[in-house]
C-alpha cells in the first residue's frame, strides 16, 4: 500500500466472527460479521494485522502490510 490515508475493505466469507487490527496502531478496529471498511494513517513500513477473537492470532490469524 502507498503510505498515508489507507482505506480497508474485510469481508468475511465464513461463519465466524472476526476482527482485523494492526499491531501498535490504537484506533483502529474492524469488527467482521460481513463486511466492514475503515481507514487509518501509516507512514511507510512493516505492520502486522491480525484477529484478536481469542485463539485466533495464535492460530495463525496474521499477516504483513508493507506500506511504502
Amino acid at each position: 500500500a502507498d503510505a498515508g490515508c489507507i482505506e480497508v475493505t474485510y469481508t468475511n466469507e465464513g461463519d465466524i466472527a472476526h476482527t482485523l487490527l494492526v499491531k501498535g496502531k490504537s484506533g483502529f478496529k474492524l469488527s467482521v460479521g460481513d463486511t466492514d471498511t475503515g481507514t487509518l494513517d501509516l507512514p511507510a513500513g512493516s505492520y502486522v494485522l491480525f484477529c484478536d477473537v481469542s485463539g485466533h492470532e495464535a492460530a495463525g490469524m496474521e499477516a504483513d502490510l508493507i506500506v511504502g
